[in-house]
């Protein structure tokens, strides 16, 4: 996290239906901290990051992010069309919108870091090929760099595999 990004939750309460997923949580996630939350399978993690991004409507309490509009949120399981026709390289760059916008092609310079981030991620070899032909932990990976280009100020990961490249994608942040 950026300066400036802190996160805060007050009592923060989700239902799914009848259903209780999280109840009461409080705490505080400070700028430039990396911070992991455990628990056993069901204990809420996946929940309280979807609250946290914004995904999923509290029942109760708050989220205080003031850098919501720059929050990168990556789910374990990602809903996206795997046949629509698009290669790992134009997803990956699909990251950098906010640099070119909805109506106009990525400038020479964020190709290049979209492959700059490729490479650090292990994808070069993998950037011309459909999303079809691609592994799931593959596709994983490219969300992955593509959420790097989006150069935000709050990463929220629920795969804690990609925790493990942390220091891998350094190298390709521009902070």
């Amino acid at each position: 996290m950026e300066a400036g990004a802190r996160v805060v939750l007050r009592d923060v309460t989700v239902r799914y239906g009848w259903r209780v997923a999280l109840e009461g949580v409080s705490g505080e996630f400070v700028s430039g901290s990396l911070t992991a939350v455990v628990g056993a399978n069901g204990a809420g993690k996946t929940t309280l990051l979807a609250a946290i991004a914004g995904t999923v409507p509290l029942s109760g309490g708050m989220v205080d992010c003031a850098a919501r509009e720059r929050l990168a949120y990556l789910p374990q399981m990602a809903a996206i069309d795997r046949d629509y026709p698009i290669t790992v390289s134009e997803l990956i760059t699909l990251g950098g919108w906010r640099e070119f916008g909805a109506f106009r092609s990525p400038r020479p310079a964020g190709r290049e870091r979209a492959a700059s981030v490729s490479e650090t991620i292990g994808l070069a070899m993998q950037l011309k090929r459909p999303i079809c032909e691609i592994s799931v932990g593959e596709l994983q990976r490219a969300l992955f760099a593509r959420l790097i280009l989006q150069d935000a100020a709050v990463i929220l990961l629920d795969d804690p595999s990609l925790l493990l490249m942390r220091k891998r994608y350094r190298c390709c942040s521009s902070r």
